[in-house]
Order: structure tokens, then sequence, then C-alpha cells
């Protein structure tokens, strides 16, 4: 069912409306007196110490104000005090105590955008804490995920790669690493070049150096190879020679498709670990001691062989 107006009838709800928002902008250019917490931001902090502001960051006052600021500090950001450390009263070694009786400018600060008519705490205590400094490596959050038959070539480039945190011993305690914010990194086909956030783990107390890392990751399409190699015969000493059985083995790889054919069997060394002669076993485990860079994905066949010492 449809509503049809007149035009006269449009005219007054036109009028109407344009009374009523005339009405409301009126009332936000009046003043009023509100009950409203201040929250408190400490400056000029002595290097090396951190208030422990956690348990009390706000005073509740009541304050003077036009409507339309009140609106804004309700919605945007709320009022706050400035607390400087070089003008708080320092009650001894392990204590900050404010109070707005002493702290006159920063209360006057407050005047520009509203009236401060009274606070509902006469001082403000906070306990100090001594901060220490680490160097921690940056990380992504989760590993990258490259699509079947890809992979990166020089592995993933962060710059920095490591940030200087400034937090209380409690705090750098249980850091072994800064994250990064998330970044989508699955089924990743092709290079990538981006700029990612740090994430901060404590922001009222822990400080960073780096806000943000350069993200670098160059991915090629990857393909197997495969060279036929012999075990290393090293001598095990003056009139001794070990031989290995079997003799070759098979060295299987992945390397990015624009090397390949690059590549010769000469360029790799497997070697048996002699190690384990000690030990009276019948098998020595192979291991690759040199490759071109690269190559990825390595697996010997067989991972083991037997041996003989003959003697010369």
């Amino acid at each position: 069912m449809r509503i049809h107006l007149s035009s006269s009838q449009r005219i007054f709800l036109i009028c109407l409306a344009s009374a009523a928002l005339f009405w409301f902008l009126a009332k936000l250019s009046d003043s009023y007196a509100v009950d409203m917490p201040l929250s408190i931001e400490f400056e000029n902090l002595p290097r090396g110490l951190y208030i422990d502001s956690e348990n009390q960051v706000q005073i509740p006052a009541r304050i003077r104000a036009e409507g339309y600021r009140l609106v804004i500090f309700n919605w945007l950001k709320r009022p706050h005090i400035a607390m400087d450390a070089r003008r708080a009263f320092k009650r001894d070694k392990t204590m900050y105590c404010w109070s707005p009786a002493w702290d006159k400018k920063a209360i006057a600060d407050l005047a520009y955008h509203y009236e401060v008519l009274s606070l509902y705490e006469d001082s403000l205590i906070y306990p100090i804490v001594e901060t220490d400094r680490e160097h921690l490596p940056i990380r992504l959050p989760k590993p990258i995920e490259f699509a079947e038959g890809y992979d990166s070539v020089g592995g993933l480039q962060l710059s920095p790669d490591s940030v200087w945190v400034t937090a209380p011993d409690a705090i750098l305690d249980t850091l072994k690493a800064i994250q990064t914010a998330p970044y989508r990194l699955r089924n990743v086909r092709r290079d990538i070049a981006a700029t990612l956030a740090v994430v901060n783990p404590d922001p009222a107390r822990v400080r960073m150096d780096v806000q943000t890392v350069k993200l670098s990751l160059k991915v090629s399409r990857f393909a197997a190879g495969d060279f036929s190699l012999p075990v290393a015969n090293d001598s095990l000493g003056p009139g001794k020679k070990i031989k290995f059985f079997p003799a070759r083995v098979k060295l299987h790889f992945s390397l990015p498709l624009g090397d390949y054919g690059k590549l010769r069997a000469a360029d790799f060394k497997v070697v048996a670990d002699t190690a384990d002669l000690s030990k009276a076993t019948p098998y020595l485990p192979l291991k690759l001691i040199a490759a071109p860079p690269g190559v990825r994905n390595v697996h010997i066949t067989p991972e083991q062989v037997e041996y003989l010492i003959v003697e010369e």
C-alpha cells in the first residue's frame, strides 16, 4: 500500500524536519555539566622507568562543555590529563604521586576544550617499575603456504628483521619474538612485496623502536631433479681404507625451474658419517656436505650404507 502525499503535506514535513534539525543544533551549542572520567597520559618518564598504571588510568571528574564536544568525547576520544613526570611529586623510589593541587598546568591545559568543575580524587599514586631493553626478532604470525610446485628463492626477507623492545622484566621474560600484523600468505605462486605493521603485545607497558617492516618474498616454480653420486671414500688413517655398499646412492632434490640444467653431479658431495664406527654398527648414515644454493627438499636413497674396512 502506497501513501501519496500532497504538495502541501510534503512542504510541511520538510519544514518540520528542518525545525527539528535547527533545534538539535541549537541544543548542541549549549553548555552542559556532566560526570565523565578523564584519561591519564604519562609524559617525560625517566629513561628505564615505567609507571604501572594498569589499575587506574582514569580519574573521575565533573566537567562543563558544549553539547557537540560532549558528543565527540563519547564517540571519538575522551578528554585526558597529561601527567608530566617532571612536575609529579616523587614520593619515594617505588612510587609516583600526582595531585591536581600540585600540577596546575595540567588542569590549565584542559580549559581550552572544557571546564573542569571538580575532580573526585585529590591524588593518584602509581607504583614505579624498572624496565629493561632487549633485541627481539620479528616473525610472521603464520607460516607461508606455497602453491604446489612453488617455493621461495632466498627465503622470506623482513627489513628490519628485529626490534628493540623496552618493557618491565616480567613482560620481557615472556617474549621470544615480536609478530607482524596478519598477512594472507596462502597458495603463494608469485613474488610478494608489502609493508606490515608490527604488533605491540602490550601497548600500555611495552615500547618498540620499530612500527612497520617491509616484507619481500621471491617465488619460483621448482622442478625435481636427481643424480647418482658416489659415497665419498675417506681414509681411516695409514694402512686402512673403507668401502661402502652400495658405493653409489641416489640424490633427489628440487630447484628453481630457471636453474634446471645448470647443475652437475660434481656440485654435490655425499659422505658417510664415520662417527658411528665406534658403536660397532653394521650401517653408517649418509649426509650431504656440499650442494649449490637454492637446492631444496634433498633426500638420499638409501639413507645409510653398509661398510667394510680394508687393510692396505
